[in-house]
């Protein structure tokens, strides 16, 4: 997951929320860095060995250097990329924009999170195949 550490509850919630799916995720606080790796190497090797990049996006992830660090290095390993809005009515500009391209965003901050987990939830089941049930779930952000 790519994000600010300011999102750091949602991020916890999605990775408790995929994890019991049985996906495996890597978050930089669980992942610490090999004696004499740099903090650039770490986040590479963090992206390289993920089939996918989860953008928690925020003002705060924008304004970061190495959020946008990893996922220009995500889009350049060609690796599938889901957004998701990490604060209430922020809208990606400048470099984030340019690389979302258009594409849609996942808004678990809004009146409608739980059919934005659901349609996030069955988008990640058509990229990875069947191991994510179609359950619903509550989100309780």
């Amino acid at each position: 997951m790519s994000y600010c550490h300011k999102q750091s509850e949602l991020v916890a919630t999605l990775r408790t929320r995929l994890g019991s799916f049985s996906y495996s995720i890597w978050i930089d606080k669980e992942n610490p860095a090999n004696a004499g790796q740099s903090i650039y190497e770490w986040m590479a090797e963090g992206i390289d060995k993920s089939k996918s990049l989860m953008s928690c996006m925020s003002l705060d992830y924008e304004k970061s250097a190495n959020c946008q660090r990893e996922l220009v290095y995500a889009t350049e390993l060609k690796k599938p990329i889901f957004f998701i809005r990490a604060d209430k009515g922020y809208k990606a500009e400048h470099w984030l924009r340019l690389i979302m391209g258009g594409a849609q965003y996942h808004d678990l901050t809004g009146d409608n999170k739980e059919e934005a987990w659901n349609y996030l939830t069955m988008q990640l089941k058509k990229e990875f195949g069947t191991r994510i049930s179609a359950r619903r779930m509550k989100l309780s952000f």
